[in-house]
């Protein structure tokens, strides 16, 4: 998996060339994992519009990489999301409803579908990623104007302030 990824660089449409880091661990329970990050993007989350934009477009670029990946088991993009992932740790977020069914919302969580099989097949996984996987699509990154770094940002979180006390 290390190698599908490396080097791995993108033009962006706001014009930031992205490049990563990676890194490969094994876990305890012979797991191993992949992570890589940007090495020039903000890594505090989404604060700005752009932000929102940059963040996205490389989310749904790894997620096009993934589409020619070698096998996995599980993948999920997004901020603070590396090694946390094992099968019995995703069972402790399923919701059970009131009819018997089972949800994980995670969205653009990527399963094997054997993995899918053993949550038992939790609803909210609704389409094909690729032949032999299951995902809940992915569809960016949002941008909260409250209390953001751009624009108006503070002002506006003062007025919420005013309004919760909190």
């Amino acid at each position: 998996m290390l190698l599908h990824f490396s080097q791995l660089s993108f033009q962006l449409l706001t014009e930031t060339i992205c490049e990563f880091n990676l890194n490969l661990w094994q876990d305890g329970s012979q797991n191993w994992w992949c992570e890589m990050y940007p090495k020039n993007l903000t890594n505090s989350g989404v604060r700005t519009v752009k932000n929102a934009v940059e963040l996205s477009e490389v989310g749904l670029r790894l997620y096009h990489r993934l589409l020619t990946a070698p096998n996995f088991r599980i993948a999920l993009i997004g901020f603070d999301v590396g090694g946390m992932w094992s099968l019995s740790e995703l069972r402790l977020y399923r919701d059970h409803h009131e009819d018997g069914s089972k949800w994980l919302n995670f969205r653009g969580l990527v399963l094997r579908k054997d993995i899918w099989v053993e949550l038992d097949k939790p609803n909210s996984f609704w389409s094909r990623f690729k032949e032999g996987y299951i995902w809940q699509g992915y569809y960016g990154e949002s941008y909260n104007p409250v209390g953001a770094a751009d624009g108006f940002g503070e002002e506006l979180y003062l007025l919420k302030k005013e309004i919760t006390g909190k």
